[in-house]
């Protein structure tokens, strides 16, 4: 306890510095979409894992853009291993949207950007939270327990990439490679930030789910419509099949009237929800505001003008299936459908081609593979044998880790020690790459939180607290400790 208090003194002593170390990663833009900045940013990323003491790190070349690869020692030599994964890429910014330039990150009045006087002051720029504010963030917290005590109490190993705001194309091929090396660590820890208000809550992801895209296409042909793919003109229909009215109605069979998935045989596979996860869900249904969801997601009422309390779990626990794209024409390759509905002045014809984008979100034991053999065989039983079915590239799987494991004991302890209450989510309903270090290859326990409070991720005047940076600091050191306290499994 001594160690931690004299951590948290430094971190207090050297905050501004910190900050200032914090602004300058910031500073050098990292776009992946539009390649800007690239590789300055994962030469940047490597010289502040470089920072610190007895640290090797180098970058990995990909078919992509390169990954910092890296590792700090620790005291003893026996000590647990820690692999922090995050990445050094970012979304584009329109600077004439910002209260500041976005790559020139500055601390702001709250009530600059909108937000309440209990937020206090805030960093505001692009990657504050999403999430190079929080790498930088774990890195000073690393330099602050080193400067103190010489040497960590855990090692610590590093995978940052840098497309992850492009599907981490590259990402898989890097880690099967490199997983004798990577999978010498004991957990995994995705840093971010957690807290949904300034003082709130810390929400702590244990799981995340996966998603898989699908392309549902009817053309003309044998089955009915035109034999050439020629368009006609739109009386015909009264005897000639329409591919978009065909398609209406397999999509329809996907769902019940409650939009819950009803493909033949699917839910035989989902997993249910076990104790401690129940009880997971009441702790959170104990503190659950409607009313400020309501507000964060812009909406009047929650579906079928339910109960957003009666909804929670389905949220967080079951599968979903949305339609990402509508049943019409104008998708690529067919720009002059789609000139046509703007300039309005498209005809009235009976198409021939119809298509729609399908995604599953899914939890365990939910595979891509069983989904896309589900979804054609109840197709080819309702008769929609016409149904082409074409699975996107760019997947993810599930991931999720027992709540048992040491990372989260030394969670519970962190929480108390600094007075933070935790939320524990058993599956956040957004998706990563996660299943990489969670599953094969690498079965990893996961964690996914930082205690600090950001927001706006993608938008204009993305920020995160400074209070919240300093939190952030002080809270991983005090849960590194209490890691390395806990006995192996």
């Amino acid at each position: 306890m001594d160690a931690i208090a004299e951590v948290h003194a430094h971190i207090d002593g050297h905050f501004e510095e910190y900050l200032d170390e914090v602004r300058r990663y910031l500073r050098q833009p990292g776009v992946s979409q539009t390649g800007e900045g690239i590789r300055e940013s994962a030469e940047l990323t490597r010289d502040f894992v470089t920072g610190l003491a007895d640290t090797e790190a180098r970058l990995v070349e990909t078919e992509g853009n390169p990954v910092v690869l890296g590792r700090t020692g620790a005291a003893a030599a026996d000590a647990k291993t820690l692999l922090l994964y995050c990445f050094y890429d970012v979304v584009p910014a329109a600077p004439e949207d910002w209260a500041c330039p976005p790559f020139d990150p500055s601390v702001l009045d709250p009530a600059r950007i909108g937000l309440p006087d209990d937020c206090g002051p805030v960093l505001c720029g692009r990657g504050t939270t999403d999430h190079r504010g929080p790498l930088a963030a774990a890195l000073m917290a690393l330099r602050s327990m080193q400067e103190v005590c010489g040497a960590l109490p855990v090692s610590v190993m590093y995978a940052v990439e840098g497309e992850e705001e492009i599907g981490s194309p590259s990402l898989r091929a890097f880690v099967e490679t490199h997983a004798e090396h990577l999978r010498q660590a004991d957990a995994f820890w995705f840093p971010r930030t957690s807290r949904e208000t300034a003082n709130g809550p810390l929400v702590v992801h244990r799981g995340y789910k996966g998603q898989v895209w699908f392309n549902l296409t009817i053309r003309g042909g044998e089955w009915g419509g035109t034999l050439d793919a020629r368009d006609i003109w739109s009386a015909n229909v009264a005897w000639v099949d329409a591919p978009a009215l065909r398609l209406i109605r397999a999509l329809n069979s996907l769902t019940d009237d409650d939009d819950r998935i009803a493909i033949d045989g699917f839910r035989d596979h989902v997993r249910p929800a076990s104790e401690a996860e129940r009880r997971e869900i009441e702790a959170l249904l104990a503190d659950f505001d409607e009313a400020a969801v309501k507000r964060s997601l812009k909406i009047a009422r929650f579906k079928r003008g339910g109960s957003g309390r009666e909804l929670l779990a389905r949220y967080i626990m079951e599968p979903q299936l949305n339609i990402s794209l509508g049943v019409w024409p104008g998708l690529p390759g067919e720009e002059a459908y789609t000139r046509g509905v703007v300039e309005g002045r498209l005809r009235t014809e009976l198409l021939m081609r119809a298509r729609a984008r399908v995604d599953f979100r899914t939890t365990p034991d939910l595979e891509a593979d069983l989904i896309e053999d589900l979804l054609r065989r109840h197709l080819d039983r309702r008769g929609f044998h016409e149904v082409e079915i074409t699975r996107a590239r760019r997947s993810y799987g599930w991931s999720r880790t027992e709540p048992s494991t040491g990372i989260y004991s030394a969670l519970q302890t962190a929480c108390g020690a600094r007075g933070i209450k935790p939320h524990i989510w058993p599956t956040m309903p957004s998706t990563a790459p996660f299943d990489l270090f969670n599953r094969e290859p690498l079965q990893l326990p996961m964690i996914v939180f930082g205690a600090a409070h950001g927001a706006r991720w993608h938008e204009a005047n993305e920020y995160i607290t400074v209070e919240g940076l300093r939190e952030f600091m002080k809270f991983t050191a005090t849960w590194l400790f209490a890691w390395a306290d806990e006995p192996r499994p």
